[in-house]
């Protein structure tokens, strides 16, 4: 059977559907006197989307005290979700998890945050993460679905500076993904 030029719809949702009438079994165009040739419809089978995380999860993907070794306290965090020190406070770690309506919007303040950065370096967790350092931090963000995450790491330097402490934040950024991966989203 040859299909007239005219014959398919191109759609990246479903492929290609046959618009009836636009085809003819014969080698040339239809005509009038044509009757239409009937088209096979296929239902496209829905592409199955993930479960997203709500707005309820962000305690389950928050670490806790018990994550950290010995000694380690939670303190007020202000603004961010969570904030750990060490036993002698000269480490620090902060966390903040962003949860979105969509992976679109997630997908976009992800690219924001990384844009912050002259040389963000990849890093191997989530859909999509970096880490990158400033002054006085390491920063870790990752992103799972509609949710993002931050992991920011400082220590004390022998100097009694503040510096960046980039294993310290990759650690946990590990740890809080592997948190995130266990939490049943099929509500």
């Amino acid at each position: 059977m040859k299909i007239s030029r005219r014959g398919l719809l191109k759609t990246s949702a479903v492929g290609s559907v046959g618009i009836a009438g636009c085809a003819s079994q014969g080698g040339g165009e239809a005509t009038p006197s044509d009757p239409p040739t009937p088209t096979e419809t296929k239902t496209p089978t829905p592409t199955p989307q993930p479960t997203l995380y709500e707005e309820g999860d962000k305690d389950e993907m928050l670490l806790e005290v018990g994550d950290f070794p010995d000694g380690w306290k939670k303190r007020d965090s202000g603004e961010l979700d969570a904030v750990f020190l060490s036993e002698n406070e000269t480490r620090a770690i902060l966390l903040a998890v962003g949860i979105f309506e969509t992976v679109e919007e997630a997908e976009e303040e992800f690219d924001l945050e990384k844009q912050g950065f002259n040389d963000p370096n990849e890093y191997p967790i989530g859909d999509e993460a970096f880490w990158a350092e400033r002054s006085d931090n390491a920063r870790t963000y990752f992103r799972h679905l509609n949710a993002l995450g931050l992991v920011w790491g400082s220590r004390e330097s022998t100097m009694g500076d503040v510096v960046p402490d980039p294993d310290g934040s990759q650690h946990y950024a590990q740890e809080m993904y592997e948190k995130w991966e266990r939490i049943d989203t099929s509500r």
